[in-house]
């Protein structure tokens, strides 16, 4: 278990013996697919720590329209955005794409582990100054760039959890996303996504391997921005 807490970037820093009292805080838990591990809404109990598997965090707003936060993948920590508001519930809903194995931590417990390992702090806020430059990111992409290129961002920044390089140097998602997917994630219609992805495909932006599998030509998508 040392060994799996070490794969995670808010235990990387810490010594065998820190590590092996953090242990004691853990729960080890596995859930199928389809099922929910917290619904919006609900009272915050605890925090997550994916060590296998895919699980999809999404809000549903007034109008009952789905926004995807993100798709979270083994070695990645949930939820983060509930530690600097007052608030002690869940805002947003977790959903399992696939199969998962986790690490719990206790809400109660994580801040007392927190306190008495203030390198814990220091990676927490380190992580968090990285979602924050993303959210300026994202937003500076909305207010400055045209549908077209905030869809071509949206691939790109996905690409960097969820697809590997090949050997011609092409972008192989290993991570299916579908048009609606694409389209929550970053506030688009499902025809205006469909429409602008289609256009990719006659440039050959992008293409289909014979799974289905979406493949980014980032040669050619760096001429589309010139």
């Amino acid at each position: 278990m040392n060994q799996l807490l070490n794969t995670f970037p808010l235990f990387r820093e810490l010594e065998k013996e820190l590590l092996d009292d953090i242990l004691t805080y853990c729960d080890y838990i596995k859930k199928e697919k389809n099922q929910y591990l917290f619904m919006q809404g609900d009272f915050m109990h605890s925090i997550y720590f994916l060590c296998n598997g895919k699980v999809k965090v999404y809000k549903i707003d007034g109008k009952g329209r789905e926004l995807i936060v993100g798709i979270h993948t083994e070695g990645e920590m949930f939820p983060q955005d509930n530690f600097f508001v007052e608030k002690n519930h869940y805002l947003a809903n977790a959903f399992v794409l696939e199969d998962v194995t986790l690490i719990s931590i206790s809400i109660t417990h994580f801040e007392q582990l927190l306190e008495k390992y203030p390198r814990m702090s220091v990676a927490l806020l380190k992580m968090t100054g990285k979602q924050i430059i993303d959210l300026q990111l994202r937003l500076e992409d909305k207010i400055f760039n045209t549908a077209e290129e905030q869809v071509i961002n949206l691939l790109l920044r996905l690409s960097r959890n969820h697809a590997v390089t090949l050997s011609n140097d092409k972008i192989l998602f290993l991570t299916p996303f579908q048009v609606k997917d694409l389209a929550s994630m970053i506030g688009f219609s499902r025809e205006t996504v469909s429409r602008i992805m289609n256009k990719f495909v006659l440039k050959k932006l992008i293409e289909k391997d014979d799974k289905g599998r979406l493949i980014l030509n980032p040669v050619l998508i760096k001429d589309f921005y010139q």
